[in-house]
């Protein structure tokens, strides 16, 4: 029997039904775990409706969507389903993890060694270098930049890029720059 997502009578003709497994691919495989999945006429970008085979619950979104319901992730305008184990969400994101590390080659893994556990965690070189801390940082050099009507191309003399690099490797955590008055 196929099921259908029902959102509004007059949409349901103009859209087209399909199971999940239709959507799915090499690189989004947990369209496979949607029963149903109905892009209406005008829906913009990938948003669709889906039905969860394991919860029931109808929702409209993307694939960062359905990942997040199965993964059980949270931020994402969704609420992670409460039939999937936290067994099989760990297989859905072993599988998910697959798919990415076979279609992200962009995306270079380092691994991490803590010396004080055995356990070894592989990370993005993104999430080594902090990138919050990184964007606050290039923040305040604009700033400084803006509010004193520096030209950009400062930013490419050498002498500049020297002391932003020293700056960045010295261990003086309190350095304040000399200044003259």
């Amino acid at each position: 029997s196929s099921s259908s997502v029902n959102v509004d009578e007059g949409d349901v003709s103009k859209s087209s039904t399909l199971p999940g497994e239709a959507y799915a691919s090499k690189k989004q495989p947990l369209w496979k775990e949607m029963k149903a999945v109905t892009k209406g006429v005008g829906s913009g970008g990938g948003n669709v409706h889906f039905v969860c085979k394991y919860c029931q619950g109808t929702f409209v979104g993307s694939y960062t969507r359905i990942k997040a319901h199965l993964l059980k992730l949270s931020g994402h305008g969704i609420r992670g389903c409460k039939i999937v184990s936290i067994e099989k969400a760990r297989k859905f994101k072993r599988l998910q993890d697959r798919a990415d590390a076979i279609h992200n080659k962009k995306k270079t893994s380092i691994i991490v060694t803590n010396p004080k556990s055995s356990n070894r965690k592989k990370k993005t070189i993104e999430t080594c270098f902090d990138s919050c801390r990184r964007a606050e940082i290039n923040k305040v050099i604009a700033k400084f930049f803006y509010s004193n009507c520096i030209p950009f191309n400062i930013a490419r003399n050498p002498y500049w890029k020297k002391a932003c690099t020293m700056l960045a490797n010295s261990k003086l955590s309190g350095y304040i720059p000399t200044c003259s008055e």
